[in-house]
């Protein structure tokens, strides 16, 4: 495995996919490598051939929340609501050491473009808000609304991911547990939420943005991104107005955001189209949502 990451380090893709697939002859329940290989074909446009590798290492590995979640949303079958928890921590965790560098050259743009949305919105000489990062991941928000902030509370389902926002020193207090279990039991109370790059492993929104809403103060501020889903999905017959795509995120459309947010009592102020990284060279486009909880700002 050791001479496949170098080798997709430096980008001899092609060595690096005959060492993956020898790996995987040699032990079949090498998940790691069917996930590197399915990455990498991913990563060529060779999407049949990367459903493929996904399937064998399900079938290898049949309890492996990772294959199976490749699996679903390579082949649009059997589609969960939501990722499933051991999917989140296994690739999260994995991924913490080098997070931060990988999302640099992805151009990741997020975090920021979340800070400018919600000042477009807050007055600008605002200052000492209780303020709640959902997956909060290694701190990325963190840096940019700290400056806002008389608390700032994080939350994240992998501790590796936590440790790095620890060793970044902007939060008051990190809780490891899953976003939606940690809104539903909170008793306090924000001025202003962030989730960046959190949604998009969530398919059906309304039971996370229903806690999420009586976790604002009156006049408090939610902040969100999302993946855009594709005008030729969001258009079709029967579709719920998100969708589990290939690369195993979920993306929402506009209208159903629109209409989560409205039922769960948080009109949308604002939902905006940005670009919020690359992926395999092209821009990844979402969508930014900011809401209001009815009331007065304390």
């Amino acid at each position: 495995m050791r001479q496949a990451r170098e080798c997709l380090r430096r980008a001899n893709f092609e060595h690096a996919e005959h060492l993956l697939r020898r790996i995987i002859a040699q032990d079949p329940r090498e998940g790691q490598a069917y996930e590197l290989l399915g990455k990498l074909l991913y990563r060529d446009f060779r999407s049949a051939e990367a459903a493929a590798v996904y399937r064998a290492w399900l079938q290898a590995s049949p309890a492996d929340p990772v294959a199976a979640h490749l699996v679903s949303s390579t082949s649009g079958e059997n589609q969960p609501p939501r990722s499933s928890n051991g999917f989140i921590e296994s690739v999260f965790g994995r991924a913490a050491p080098d997070f931060d560098a990988t999302l640099t050259t992805l151009n990741y743009r997020a975090p920021q473009l979340l800070f400018e949305s919600a000042m477009a919105i807050l007055d600008p000489s605002v200052v000492g808000l209780e303020i709640l990062d959902l997956g909060c991941g290694t701190g990325l928000c963190a840096q940019w609304f700290r400056p806002l902030a008389s608390r700032i509370v994080g939350v994240d389902l992998a501790p590796e991911m936590l440790a790095q926002a620890r060793a970044r020193g902007c939060y008051d207090e990190l809780i490891c547990e899953e976003i939606t279990a940690f809104a539903t039991r909170c008793s306090q109370r924000f001025d202003l939420i962030t989730a960046a790059d959190v949604l998009c492993y969530f398919g059906d929104l309304s039971v996370l943005l229903e806690a999420v809403a009586s976790l604002l103060y009156p006049g408090g501020l939610f902040v969100y991104s999302v993946e855009e889903l594709p005008s030729e999905l969001s258009s079709s017959i029967h579709r719920n107005g998100y969708e589990l795509l290939e690369h195993g995120r979920y993306a929402h459309s506009a209208p159903y955001l629109r209409r989560v947010m409205n039922h769960v009592g948080l009109p949308a102020v604002v939902v905006s189209q940005a670009v919020l990284r690359l992926e395999r060279g092209s821009p990844v486009r979402g969508l930014l949502s900011s809401a209001r909880r009815p009331g007065v700002v304390r």
